[in-house]
């Protein structure tokens, strides 16, 4: 740990440097919290779980409050990540969305992935990233805690924690309603209605909805795609039982039937070569085609299956011909942001469903002692169709992903309630189960290794998971203020993580082949295994089954029916389904000092461990060998920063320094599989390190005006991981093999150099009875990566970046006095072309691009 530090120490003057140079008066950023964006006054936060001032919290926190939320038009974490630096959002294959905060993040697609950045709201888990979609509606404020927080919100949050905070009910009645109309035919309406139903009941309903029609265009057709169609509510009760007791019930849910957006194509590689070879061992340009060998041939008269049988015998004496695969030539995307295609015969939807119940009790149990307890119950019901390889043909889709979520999550705790007192503390329990089913059936007619399933016989597939995880821990925090100048903190958390999986591969149920000549993906299987199940084919295959002495009557291969799993087992020789027990134990803790010179001024050093429990891939799978887990990763913080308050000039300044020590990172990466090739898998990165920085600023130097800057700076590094080269193999069928490829020194993925936001917004009395008020907000960030890649691989450089971007919103509106306030805005305003991730699809390589300009009007009323 010291080795670390000092290294760390020894970077800070270059980084400090660097970042110093960001602050100028020409930049404002949203500091949030405040009833404008980037106000300045006092914010209160609940980062340690209790009720602090922002500028006494020894921890990077950033706040936005609602009126900032509102006028930045946030309305999802894509939406928070670019106005909070240091946060970057990525959507997947999936439909899934991906959080990293500080360079720290898992990008896994399947719904049962417990991400690095931890969501709540009001306090209460929302352990799996799909819960977020509708969350930020009717919001007081969100809560962005940076690096690890495991001992006060618990594993699975090395890179951070997001708390939404909700909008509670009033003391007296209130009620609210906004009617928005935008670009695309956008309809938005939202409102609430707040107040007392008795004496010492309070209640709060919030309703939001959205309609939309298609914002992308296909390049290549007369068709559109993109419509939103969103409804969200929340039922909030507050009852005073008794002067000791509080419950609070939030009853929230919503439904998404929005498409799924479709990527565009990026198959332009300038004259660069793509990572495939032909049986000469020369590269292929022209795409990134899965099987080169049949793509590259055209015509084949003489067509023989993996085994050399002719194909024809298989049709009865027809001849089989296959032609090149489309993709060689299908014209990349325009840089133009609605610009995309999709099969139309199978177009991208969803119709995800979620219900949230969270029961929180709080009882005094003495004037300085109370109870804490939050129960949560979530249902969520997933079900959407993606367009995966961002053409019009069919290489790859995931025409069903289906999914059911529940979850069950109990925290306990005791705490001090005297703030006056010098020891602050707080003890307490958790418990979370959360079971996770999914079922993805993919289509892929298209495919240079199908072509209509005249080269391997099946054109379609199911891979179904079934995984349950049950996290068990127990945690303290202490906090002791030795005098006016020094305050101690430590904190400590031990968690038991299990996690079960059942894991296939098989036949998509009632899907019938279209071509004659195609017999189905388990017969496939069945021939394939049985055939290579003699001599050099079970020593190449199975290696367990021979490391373990079977003879030959137990490693012979025994057909599956269709519909069961035939994912071949390497030790035994035989198609399973996988089943898996993973069970882990972690101790996290924290440990900080605050030093308060001056009633305006905070500094404050901190070391921190955090854990994220380890992960069974959704991957459709050859051998179980893809179904390996990766372990528990351990994420360790240094961070030195200071908090400052300059009454003066109307302004606060904030800054921190960190240094992450980051082991057995977890990463969706390509192994090598002996028959099919390059397949994906997970796996841990033994060690990576992050150096970064980060200052904010938040100014209102007259009445009315709002100035603010934020900037995070990051330097990423692997240290030490040996993978696959994701660009060749060696040895034919039966014997591919991986290239091993050193990844030292590679950047983490979606982790840019530098991240700014800057925004001002000023309100100016016009009336006695109206306003005025206008506003910006600028953000930016350098250009970063979607996977890991090797220093001399230039050709996964070409396939994972990701460009830089800077994106404009502007807003304007008229506020009255008795409640009114219309407003007309624009986001991206500039239309800038730019994408959020860059993903490796089979035959294709595609971009997701970030929306093109909108633009609309708001007319709200409150009373």
């Amino acid at each position: 740990m010291s080795h670390c530090f000092s290294r760390f120490l020894s970077s800070a003057s270059i980084i400090s440097a660097a970042v110093a140079g960001t602050v100028s008066p020409a930049f404002a950023q949203d500091s949030g919290g405040g009833e404008v964006a980037g106000s300045y006054g006092e914010i209160v936060v609940t980062a340690t779980k209790r009720e602090q001032k922002l500028q006494d919290v020894g921890l990077t926190v950033s706040a936005l409050g609602s009126a900032a939320l509102e006028n930045r038009r946030i309305e999802n974490v894509e939406d928070l990540a670019k106005a909070v630096p240091g946060l970057a959002f990525a959507p997947s294959p999936n439909a899934t969305p991906v959080y990293t905060m500080r360079g720290v993040g898992f990008f896994e697609s399947s719904i049962g992935a417990y991400p690095n950045v931890a969501t709540y709201i009001d306090q209460a888990p929302l352990p799996l990233p799909v819960m977020t979609t509708l969350t930020a509606f009717d919001l007081e404020r969100v809560e962005v805690l940076k690096g690890p927080q495991g001992t006060l919100f618990g594993n699975n949050a090395t890179g951070g924690a997001i708390n939404f905070i909700a909008a509670k009910p009033t003391d007296d009645f209130h009620a609210g309603i906004k009617v928005g109309y935008a670009r695309f035919n956008t309809v938005d309406i939202d409102g609430f209605v707040s107040g007392p139903l008795g004496e010492t009941l309070n209640a709060r309903v919030a309703v939001k909805a959205t309609r939309g029609d298609d914002w992308q265009k296909s390049y290549t057709r007369d068709d559109t795609l993109g419509a939103v169609d969103r409804t969200a509510a929340r039922l909030l009760l507050e009852w005073q039982a008794t002067e000791r007791l509080t419950f609070n019930l939030n009853v929230n849910g919503w439904r998404d039937k929005s498409d799924t957006q479709a990527p565009a194509l990026y198959n332009d590689f300038a004259g660069t070569a793509t990572y495939k070879r032909d049986a000469a061992g020369n590269f292929i340009p022209g795409g990134s085609i899965q099987n080169p060998f049949n793509a590259a041939i055209g015509v084949l008269t003489n067509d023989v299956d993996l085994f050399g049988t002719p194909r024809a015998a298989l049709v009865n004496g027809v001849p089989t011909v296959i032609v090149g695969s489309p993709f060689t030539t299908y014209p990349t995307a325009p840089k133009n942001p609605r610009a995309a295609d999709w099969t139309p015969d199978k177009r991208p939807y969803s119709n995800n469903r979620f219900f949230q119940a969270t029961l929180r009790t709080d009882f005094d149990i003495t004037d300085t002692i109370q109870m804490t307890s939050i129960t949560d119950y979530i249902h969520y019901n997933h079900l959407n169709g993606t367009e995966a390889d961002g053409t019009s043909f069919n290489a790859i889709d995931l025409v069903r992903d289906w999914g059911k979520i529940k979850t069950f999550a109990e925290e306990v705790r005791f705490s001090s309630t005297d703030n006056t007192s010098a020891l602050r503390w707080v003890v307490g329990g958790n418990y979370e189960r959360t079971s996770a089913d999914e079922i993805i059936d993919n289509t892929y007619y298209d495919a240079s290794t199908s072509h209509g399933g005249q080269y391997q016989g099946f054109t379609a597939n199911s891979y179904p998971s079934f995984q349950d995880m049950t996290n068990l821990a127990v945690f303290g925090n202490l906090e002791f203020r030795v005098n006016d100048l020094i305050n101690l903190r430590g904190g400590i958390r031990y968690t038991e993580a299990k996690r079960t999986a059942e894991i296939g591969n098989e036949s998509t149920p009632g899907y019938v082949e279209t071509s004659p000549v195609d017999f189905g993906i388990t017969n496939f299987f069945n021939a394939t295994w049985q055939a290579l199940g003699t001599g050099i084919g079970v020593a190449n295959l199975c290696p367990g089954a021979v490391a373990n002495g079977l003879t030959q009557e137990e490693w012979v291969y025994h057909p599956v029916a269709d519909g069961d799993s035939f994912t071949l087992n390497p030790d035994t020789c035989q198609a399973e389904t996988f089943h898996g027990k993973l069970k882990e134990h972690n101790t996290s803790w924290s440990l900080g000092i605050d030093l308060k010179p001056m009633d305006h001024l905070l500094f404050y050093a901190n070391v921190a461990r955090g854990f994220k429990a380890g992960s069974y891939p959704s991957v459709s799978a050859a051998t179980t060998n893809q179904f390996q887990p990766v372990v528990q990763e351990k994420v360790t913080n240094y961070e030195i920063g200071f908090k400052s308050t300059i009454p003066d000039l109307r302004m606060t300044l904030n800054g921190a320094l960190f240094y992450n020590d980051y082991r057995n990172k977890q990463v969706r990466a390509k192994i090598v599989d002996r028959i099919f090739g390059f397949l994906d898998a997970l796996q841990n990165v033994p060690k990576s390190e992050i150096k970064g920085a980060e200052i904010e600023m938040a100014s209102s130097p007259v009445d009315g005006l709002n100035l603010g800057v934020s900037a995070t700076y990051l330097d990423t590094k692997v240290k030490n991981y040996i993978g696959a080269n994701p660009n060749e193999f060696s040895g034919s069928f039966l014997s591919y093999a991986a290239i091993p490829l050193d990844y030292k020194g590679a950047k983490l993925p979606f982790a840019p150099k530098w991240q700014v936001s800057a925004s001002f917004d000023y309100t100016v009395p016009v009336s006695d009875k109206w306003s005025a008020m206008v506003g910006a907000v600028l953000s930016a960030q350098t250009k970063t990566i979607a996977g890991l890649y090797g220093a001399n691989d230039k050709v996964s450089q070409y396939v994972y970046r990701i460009n830089g971007r800077t994106l404009l919103d502007l807003t304007a509106a008229m506020i009255s006095k008795d409640g009114w306030k219309i407003s007309v805005w624009g986001k991206n305003v500039t239309n800038k072309y730019y994408w959020t991730n860059a993903i490796l699809s089979f035959d294709t390589n595609v971009r997701y691009t970030g929306r093109p300009a909108e633009y609309g009007m708001t007319v709200g009323y409150q009373f």
